[in-house]
Parts: C-alpha cells; sequence; structure tokens
C-alpha cells in the first residue's frame, strides 16, 4: 500500500511541477532578469527546484501515510482529527523553517556589532520583543530585492536580513524596513493567519468525511473499500 500511495503522489505531484517550473522560470529567469532583479544562474535554479520538489515530496509522503495509518486503525471520523494533525504539521514546518528548510540553501551569518544591530535592538526592546539572534543572509546569491523578516516563534525568534539591504542602505533605513515586519508581529498576523488555516482544513477534512462515510459514494465507483493505492 505505501508503495502504492507514493506512485499516487509522484504521478499527482509531477505534472503540477513541470507546470509550475515553467512559470517560476518565466518569473525568476525572464521578467526578473529584464527588470535587474534576478542573479540566480541555471545552476541555482535548478537545483533550488530540485530541493523544493523533493521536500514537497518528503511532506506528502509523511502527510498521506500519516491519513491513511490513522484512518485504517481508528476509522472515518479521524479525518476530523486529521485537521488538528495538519496544523500540529504546519506549525512545525514554520518552526523549523529558520533553523532548517531556509538554511538547505543559504548561508546565514551573525550581523556584526556596530550602529545597525544597536539600532535593531533597541527597537525590539521598546517593544517588548525578544529575539535569539539577528543574522544576514546571502540573498544577493539569487536577486538584488532588499528585504529582511521574522522567523521562529516566542523567544526563539530570528531576525534575518538580507545581505543586500545591509549593504544598500543606512541603519535607520533598514530599521523601517524592518518595523514592516515588526508590525506584523504586534498585530499577531502570523497567528490569525495560522488560525484561518485551522478553519479551512476543517472544513476540507469536514467535506472528505461527508464523503467517505457513506459507503454509496465509492461505491458507485466500483470500490469496496477506501483505497489509499
Amino acid at each position: 500500500d505505501f508503495w502504492q500511495m507514493l506512485a499516487v503522489l509522484l504521478f499527482n505531484t509531477l505534472p503540477e511541477t513541470v507546470v509550475f517550473l515553467g512559470f517560476s522560470w518565466v518569473d525568476t529567469m525572464v521578467i526578473e532578469q529584464k527588470y535587474g532583479f534576478n542573479r540566480s544562474t541555471v545552476k541555482t535554479f535548478v537545483i533550488d527546484q530540485v530541493r523544493g520538489f523533493i521536500i514537497e515530496i518528503v511532506l506528502g509522503v509523511i502527510l498521506m501515510g500519516l491519513l491513511a495509518w490513522l484512518h485504517i486503525s481508528m476509522g472515518d471520523w479521524v479525518i476530523l482529527l486529521f485537521t488538528g494533525v495538519v496544523f500540529a504539521l504546519t506549525l512545525g514546518i514554520s518552526f523549523l523553517y529558520g533553523p532548517v528548510f531556509s538554511r538547505l540553501g543559504n548561508k546565514f551569518v551573525p550581523l556584526e556589532e556596530g550602529e545597525l544591530k544597536d539600532k535593531l535592538m533597541a527597537l525590539l526592546t521598546k517593544h517588548g520583543y525578544q529575539v535569539k539572534a539577528i543574522e544576514v543572509m546571502d540573498a544577493s546569491r539569487r536577486t538584488t530585492k532588499l528585504n529582511a523578516y521574522f522567523t521562529g516563534f516566542g523567544k526563539l525568534k530570528t531576525i534575518v536580513l538580507f545581505d543586500n539591504l545591509v549593504n544598500a542602505m543606512s541603519p535607520d533605513e533598514i530599521c523601517a524596513v524592518f518595523a514592516h515586519e515588526l508590525g506584523h508581529g504586534l498585530h499577531k498576523d502570523t497567528l490569525k493567519l495560522q488560525l484561518l488555516n485551522v478553519v479551512s482544513n476543517l472544513m476540507l477534512a469536514t467535506a472528505a468525511w461527508a464523503l467517505v462515510s457513506p459507503t454509496g459514494f465509492y461505491e458507485a465507483f466500483g470500490f469496496n473499500e477506501i483505497n489509499y493505492g
């Protein structure tokens, strides 16, 4: 059953990946190249896409395998419980993005001591925020865009600055850019988004439960039971 499920996942994911790859190529290697944003080489682009595909397959296998195991072991009602599992997995991925996933294709170094770090820490202290670290990412390998973001939760939050941003702007300008990201934290936008995701997943799980619970649905297609293969 596992290998059948993996085959189904691959045959569903591959066409989507091929289509997405075309759009991604045009977006990065054509449009962003035209306007001077792209610094990715063909090699970097391909590696990024392959890495993303592998991560998607691994997470998909884990998720589908867990759903199949829970469903077979505990029955139809567990599909609703699976909403909680998906939510926990989503939080886990969000938590691991900074320390794990974002480091698969990028290098990070601590922000050196000086005026910029002092001003960022003062901005955080003023609003009652604590962070684990302030780091600089080698975004210039792929783009000329200037950006910054938060990653992690609670006291494990990390500030990430694009090296482009650090090299192109003054400390005051960088603080202004970062204040936008800090605003998301102060307004708890990430938490609100996660709660909306829970509602969305619960609706999808309820719809799935309503479809698989009555046997007539899959019997109409010639199946005697739910078959994950």
